[in-house]
């Protein structure tokens, strides 16, 4: 009977096969990590714009109505889609400033403490939803806050152009006693009365879908508020 010498080695195939079987142990794990940390992301994003929203609600309640500013007018989350746009990181930091009460030195770029003669309605908040910058000038270390950021890295989308839309809606209809509303692919928004408050969960789309139904599977991927 033959058998097998006691040194005999693994043959190319066997080989080949413990690879391979490894292969796919390590892409399943690190798939299901993937998921999992995409999971906590996105629920971090959801108690943030909760609490976010709190803090809007209690700077209505002492101004009359959301922060509302050039720059929120403009991001329209129904047509911009990355993240990464200057639209974003101008709105964000927009709704920083007015919730924080952090205007920056002679209302200059904010450096992450809220002005002396300005409320502050999200007093105590983790760190990390806000995107900071260090730079040096003249020996002296200086913090600048760019905006607010999701658990992704990217700016959170604060929109007030659904308001804004609304809001020239009702003007005309009460100076002309008639208007006509915008048909959808013409709507800018979503909350016409509050404000739009998102998180693109990772997502950084750079180009806006073509088509309504590409739209609404993108923005179905986000943490939203409406």
């Amino acid at each position: 009977m033959n058998t097998r010498p006691a040194n005999h080695g693994f043959t190319l195939l066997e080989l080949m096969t413990v690879l391979l079987v490894i292969s796919i142990l390590t892409a399943m794990v690190v798939g299901v990590a993937g998921m999992v940390q995409t999971k906590s992301a996105k629920e971090r994003a959801r108690v943030e714009i909760k609490m976010l929203e709190v803090a809007a609600d209690a700077y209505k309640n002492d101004n009359g109505g959301y922060p509302r500013t050039d720059e929120t007018d403009k991001l329209d989350p129904r047509k911009d889609f990355s993240p990464t746009s200057k639209k974003y990181e101008e709105a964000s930091l927009a709704f920083y400033r007015e919730l924080t009460g952090d205007k920056g030195p002679d209302r200059a770029k904010p450096d992450g403490v809220p002005d002396a003669d300005a409320p502050a309605y999200l007093k105590e908040f983790d760190l990390r939803i806000v995107k900071r910058s260090q730079n040096t000038q003249g020996g002296i270390n200086k913090t600048e806050v760019k905006y607010f950021q999701d658990p992704f890295g990217f700016p959170y989308g604060y929109s007030t152009a659904a308001a804004k839309q609304e809001q020239e809606y009702t003007s005309e209809l009460r100076k002309n006693g008639t208007a006509e509303r915008k048909r959808d692919d013409e709507a800018e928004g979503f909350n016409t009365v509050t404000f739009d408050l998102w998180s693109t969960a990772g997502s950084n789309s750079t180009t806006a879908p073509s088509a309504g139904k590409d739209a609404s599977n993108e923005q179905a991927k986000w943490v939203k508020n409406w």
